[in-house]
């Protein structure tokens, strides 16, 4: 049986094991959203977070269902629903808790800059 990561932007859907709690990309940056599909908040910030994979692809953003991955929740810490993190370099930078769009719009602006900026 595979739980899947749900990949928008440059992200491709990965099936993983059960049981299997850690994400490995081999990307620098990432914006993970942990969701469940009862969570009222989190259907409603989805399509802004399908917006923002479009307009920034040079960022990975998957969806993780903690429904289907339960592990994930707890080796992440996650107390509520959607949870947002970023990641550079395999290591959490930012987190966000709850459908806040513009703070969430706030989050992936800056960790888009700072790439652009560290590219330079």
């Amino acid at each position: 049986m595979t739980s899947t990561l749900r990949g928008r932007g440059r992200a491709r859907s990965m099936h993983l094991p059960k049981g299997h709690v850690g994400v490995e990309v081999m990307m620098t940056v990432e914006a993970d959203v942990a969701v469940a599909s009862w969570c009222g908040p989190c259907r409603l910030i989805a399509p802004f977070y399908s917006e923002l994979s479009e307009k920034y692809p040079v960022l990975i953003f998957l969806s993780v269902d903690i429904d289907e991955l339960t592990e994930f929740s707890t080796t992440w810490d996650i107390k509520a629903t959607p949870t947002f993190f970023f990641l550079r370099h395999g290591q959490q930078v930012e987190q966000l808790v709850g459908a806040n769009k513009p703070e969430l719009q706030k989050k992936v602006t800056a960790i888009v800059n700072s790439v652009a900026t560290s590219q330079k």
